[in-house]
C-alpha cells in the first residue's frame, strides 16, 4: 500500500516513524545520533530519580520560606560570605564549615580594617596579615544564618573556593535564612 510519502505501511517503513531517516545516514552519524538520544534520555531519568542521601545548603526568604537557592554540600565544605561593611565600607569575610550535624561552624572572620560593629573579642586567635585583621579558631556553631540581603553589602558567597552566588542572584532588601538540611 502506497502513501503520499511514497513508502509502504506493511513490510516497509514510513518517513514519520521514529528513526526512519537514520537509514540514509552513514553508520558513524547513526551511532552519534543514537548516543545523543540515549544520553538525553538518561539525563531525563536522572533528573527524576530521588536525590542521593546527603545535605543541601538552602537559602530561603525568611517571611514566606520560599527557596531562593539550593545546592548539594558535604561535611567539611567551606562557605565564605564576602561582605562590604555598611558603615566602614571595608571588605569583611566570614568563613564557615559544614558540619556532620548539618550546621555551620564559624571558623574565621577577617576584616580589612576595624571600626563600628566589628567584633573585637575572640576566644580563638587574633592576628594581622596582609592588611587583614583575622579572628580565627572561632568554632561557633550556627544552626541557621539569618541576614537582610543587600546587593551592595554582599557581593558574593563562595563555596569551596568558587563563587556560588553573586549578590544580585538573591532578592534585594529581603530577610534571608540559610540552613543545611538533609536531602
Amino acid at each position: 500500500m502506497k502513501t503520499e510519502a511514497g513508502t509502504k505501511w506493511r513490510g516497509g517503513t514510513s518517513s514519520f516513524l521514529p528513526f526512519a531517516g537514520l537509514r540514509k545516514l552513514k553508520s558513524r552519524q547513526q551511532v552519534l545520533i543514537l548516543a545523543a538520544l540515549c544520553l538525553s534520555l538518561l539525563w531525563g531519568l536522572v533528573r527524576w530519580l530521588p536525590a542521593a542521601p546527603g545535605s543541601m545548603l538552602v537559602i530561603r526568604t525568611a517571611n514566606d520560606m520560599e527557596v531562593q537557592w539550593h545546592t548539594a554540600v558535604e561535611t567539611g565544605d567551606v562557605l565564605v560570605f564576602h561582605w562590604i561593611h555598611s558603615v566602614e565600607h571595608i571588605p569583611w569575610q566570614e568563613t564557615f564549615e559544614v558540619t556532620a550535624e548539618n550546621t555551620l561552624m564559624l571558623t574565621e572572620s577577617r576584616f580589612a580594617g576595624f571600626g563600628a560593629g566589628i567584633p573585637h573579642e575572640n576566644q580563638g586567635g587574633v592576628r594581622v596579615e596582609d592588611g587583614w585583621v583575622i579572628l580565627d579558631n572561632i568554632q561557633r556553631e550556627i544552626k541557621q544564618y539569618d541576614w537582610i540581603h543587600s546587593h551592595t553589602a554582599l557581593p558574593e558567597i563562595w563555596l569551596n573556593g568558587k563563587v556560588m552566588l553573586q549578590g544580585a542572584d538573591l532578592p534585594h532588601h529581603q530577610p534571608l535564612t540559610l540552613t543545611i538540611e538533609e536531602r
